[in-house]
């Protein structure tokens, strides 16, 4: 994670470094959208899934952007976001979602000089898991039971951290940008402790997600 965090700084700093225009503009919106999600597994003896698949959620939360040159920035969110999986064997068929609030911090390109543009942001994130519910299904008797899964500390990791990155585009119109984007998010940090005897040996999250979004200028700082 160090890594990533200095990569990341290195960029960040060039952003602030090399600016030439007279002004920094500050952009603060929402955004909110769909995601899909699922888990990357590497399955030990006593945990053995047959079939792994995506779940639907939703995401969506505030954007901070800061641009010290025209095309380049700085890029900050706070968000609420449902990820999950489904997996099934046999027998059963089991669901389960997690609902973080996570939080982005990202390089923002965007390509282009008229009020279409191209949009690039790469970066990292952290999470931290609010709460997670399961459901299961007896695939033979077509038995159903759901309930909130308990986030116990030793067997549950209630932290995630990961990678992102994504395009899209914004479209300008006065002060306000209306953007539209879609990101891969890849989870680095497990979800299960390593420690407890039913968990995978890897287990990370894997989300994508598309979005809409609305920002508007707040202010120019001058240089």
């Amino acid at each position: 994670m160090k890594k990533y965090i200095f990569t990341f700084t290195l960029i960040v700093a060039s952003l602030l470094g090399t600016t030439n225009r007279s002004e920094a503009q500050i952009y603060l919106g929402l955004h909110g959208g769909a995601n899909l999600s699922s888990m990357q597994f590497t399955n030990n003896f006593d945990y053995r899934l047959k079939e792994i698949n995506y779940i639907q959620g939703v995401n969506g939360g505030f954007v901070f952007q800061y641009l010290p040159q025209e095309h380049t920035g700085l890029q900050v969110e706070i968000n609420y976001s449902e990820r999950g999986w489904s997996d099934q064997d046999d027998s059963v068929k089991y669901t389960r979602s997690i609902d973080y609030v996570e939080m982005p911090f990202l390089s923002h390109f965007n390509i282009g000089g008229g009020k279409f543009r191209f949009t690039i942001d790469l970066g990292f994130y952290v999470a931290y898991a609010l709460s997670s519910f399961e459901e299961q299904t007896l695939i033979e008797s077509n038995e159903f039971s759901s309930g909130e899964y308990e986030l116990i500390d030793g067997r549950d990791n209630v932290w995630d951290f990961g990678i992102l990155g994504g395009g899209g585009f914004e479209y300008r119109i006065g002060d306000f940008v209306i953007l539209a984007r879609a990101r891969y998010a890849y989870g680095l940090g497990n979800i299960f402790a390593q420690k407890e005897i039913l968990a995978s040996e890897i287990s990370q999250n894997r989300v994508i997600s598309i979005n809409l979004g609305l920002l508007y200028k707040f202010s120019s700082l001058k240089k």
